[in-house]
């Protein structure tokens, strides 16, 4: 098989494989021609239409990275109802990704809202481990979701996490090195400074 001996189950599992990868491909590029129709007059409503008439499970991994690559805010309120409707666990953990991280906040609200509607199995689970995460305003979206979803087992991780510790550069004296040293003269006498360089708080 492909120059190399293989198991019927080994050429299964690939043959499969790269059917999926093909299906990915061929959705993600419906994807962007629909993307781009919405921003056309005449082919707007139509695009709209076909995007929001997607139940694919395959279709989810696509619809992640336009996802993470759309600017405009109603584009991405689309992708997440898509989501919502396919509902399987990886529809789910892509919408729980955006709540986390996506910039802007009108979008972790409206996906937050789909999932609380959801209420899926293990939705919690990615916001529990979003709770040790270095970034503070992913650490602060992660509890303010579960205290959304109400779910009880989230209680001891919050209470662990109601203390975090994260790590900022603070900028020194533009130009100067970690270990520089400065020197003032003035009425009272030369007074040096060290290590006005960039510092870790």
């Amino acid at each position: 098989y492909q120059g190399r001996w293989r198991t019927p189950q080994e050429i299964e599992i690939l043959e499969s494989r790269g059917r999926m990868d093909l299906a990915q491909k061929d959705w993600l590029v419906k994807l962007r021609r629909w993307r781009k129709d919405l921003a056309t007059t005449d082919k707007a409503r139509t695009a709209y239409d076909q995007i929001a008439a997607i139940k694919d499970p395959i279709a989810i991994a696509p619809l992640a990275t336009a996802f993470r690559g759309e600017g405009d805010r109603r584009v991405k309120m689309l992708y997440a109802d898509v989501l919502a409707n396919i509902n399987t666990s990886e529809a789910v953990g892509v919408l729980v990704e955006r709540t986390l991280n996506d910039a802007d906040e009108e979008l972790y609200y409206y996906c937050l809202d789909k999932l609380v509607q959801l209420q899926p199995p293990h939705v919690s689970d990615g916001f529990i481990a979003a709770l040790k995460d270095k970034s503070n305003p992913r650490v602060n979206r992660a509890g303010a979701a579960l205290g959304r979803l109400q779910d009880k087992s989230a209680i001891s991780p919050l209470i662990d996490a109601l203390i975090t510790t994260h790590t900022v550069v603070l900028p020194g004296r533009p130009g100067a090195g970690p270990n520089s040293t400065s020197t003032t003269f003035g009425d009272g006498g030369t007074v040096m400074k060290q290590n006005e360089g960039p510092r870790v708080q």
